[in-house]
């Protein structure tokens, strides 16, 4: 809405002011059928519960929103006047100039046209806009005037100091209105608020205890298996044997989707020192370290970058991504693209693989916890790991998307990383 340059004026004009401001002629989006009329929008400045900042420069630090309404002029016109108006004809005009682009109301607008003896225009300014009333007599009209009684200019006057006086009392009820909803709106933004964070600490503690809590008898199935394959020795054959071997695969992976519940929980809350971090040099690490059968190679589109982040957090983002591409790849050998560009206080970062790729109706689903793209008995894996790269990067203000990798097959993430991180603001 406030990149239209009309719908932008109006909304800036009623932040400065402080009133309710309407917006020049515009075509509404609310406009779906053939009947489509020119309409305007009305804005009413919230600042607070209370708030009315005395000054302009008060009043653009302090603004929160709008409440604000469309309107169709044809429709707003005859539920002020009816249907029409008997033996005068009625134009309204965005602004001062009467040309057909600024035409917002025409009381005749499907009459033949006539040549009035008499017209009457006036100016008017409703919610600090201004419009032109431009009224004309009907051949009914001067039938039973005297020409020489300018009778039209009285009708003129009445017809504009009614509509004067019934957008003057809409608009006062309006601001009324608009102020009461945004102080319950605010007040329901702020209860919900408070119930979303509590309920999210309460799911984050519940997911730490659970993950640690079940790790002790964990670790005493696997200690027991292990004395039960001590035990049998020679004798643990055959179908018995695949039994506990599965038994110890199964016993792995719990301790592996506990491990990530884990770290799914402290993701973004933990407290990790900011540093000075040489980017190219955590990239090219994080990749040697996973890359053990040296089947990848790495191409890095970048620049020698330095900033003050948490290390920790990019060391994990890119080595849950490096790990998947290694670990969901489908040819013997493979291929990493790595490029970073700078945008306003962020940089983008695209992490591309040319696996097998990912699906379009599964590039959200794999961002969800437990969501693998093939079974787990084929590739082992939590399904964790994307959900704790978009939960921190999230956590500061970035944001994570799967793509088509450009020019071929595979994937592409794209995420969004502050370029600087102030360290007497860590949370």
């Amino acid at each position: 809405m406030y990149s239209q340059i009309t719908r932008r004026t109006a909304m800036d004009k009623a932040r400065d002011t402080g009133k309710i401001t309407i917006s020049g002629r515009v075509t509404l989006v609310q406009e779906i059928s053939d009947d489509v009329q020119a309409g305007f929008l009305m804005y009413a400045p919230y600042y607070g519960k209370g708030e009315n900042p005395k000054t302009k420069a008060g009043r653009s630090s302090r603004i929160l929103g709008y409440v604000y309404s469309p309107f169709r002029m044809r429709d707003l016109m005859e539920g002020i006047l009816g249907p029409g108006l008997p033996n005068v004809r009625l134009k309204i005009f965005d602004g001062n100039s009467e040309v057909k682009d600024n035409l917002m109301y025409d009381s005749l607008a499907k009459g033949a046209a006539t040549s009035p003896k008499f017209i009457k225009k006036q100016l008017t300014n409703v919610g600090e806009h201004q419009w032109t009333l431009r009224v004309t007599s009907q051949p009914e009209f001067e039938r039973y005037l005297d020409p020489e009684k300018n009778l039209v200019v009285l009708a003129a006057g009445l017809i504009a100091s009614l509509l004067l006086f019934a957008f003057t009392w809409s608009f006062a009820n309006t601001r009324r209105r608009a102020q009461v909803l945004a102080d319950q709106m605010t007040e329901t933004i702020k209860r919900h608020a408070q119930e979303l964070a509590r309920s999210n600490g309460e799911l984050e503690q519940f997911a730490y205890i659970a993950s640690h809590d079940l790790k002790a008898p964990l670790r005493g199935i696997d200690h027991l298996a292990s004395w039960i394959e001590t035990d049998l020795g020679e004798f643990l054959v055959g179908e018995s044997r695949d039994h506990m071997t599965l038994l110890r695969q199964r016993i792995s992976r719990m301790e592996a989707l506990l491990k990530d519940l884990l770290d799914f929980s402290r993701a973004g809350r933990v407290e990790t020192p900011i540093e000075t971090v040489n980017l190219r040099e955590l990239i090219q690490c994080q990749f040697d370290w996973l890359n053990v059968e040296k089947k990848f190679t790495l191409t890095l589109d970048m620049e020698d970058i330095c900033i003050e982040t948490r290390r920790t957090e990019l060391e994990q983002i890119f080595g849950n991504l490096f790990s998947n591409a290694i670990k969901y790849h489908d040819q013997p050998n493979g291929r990493l693209e790595i490029s970073v560009k700078s945008e306003g206080d962020y940089y983008v970062i695209t992490v591309a693989d040319d696996g097998p790729g990912v699906p379009p109706e599964f590039r959200e689903r794999i961002f969800q916890m437990f969501q693998t793209l093939r079974p787990r008995d084929e590739v082992e894996g939590s399904g964790m790991g994307l959900a704790i790269i978009r939960k921190i990067i999230e956590r500061q203000g970035g944001k994570i998307s799967a793509e088509n990798r450009p020019g071929g097959r595979g994937v592409q993430f794209r995420f969004f990383w502050p370029n600087t991180m102030q360290k007497d603001s860590e949370t």
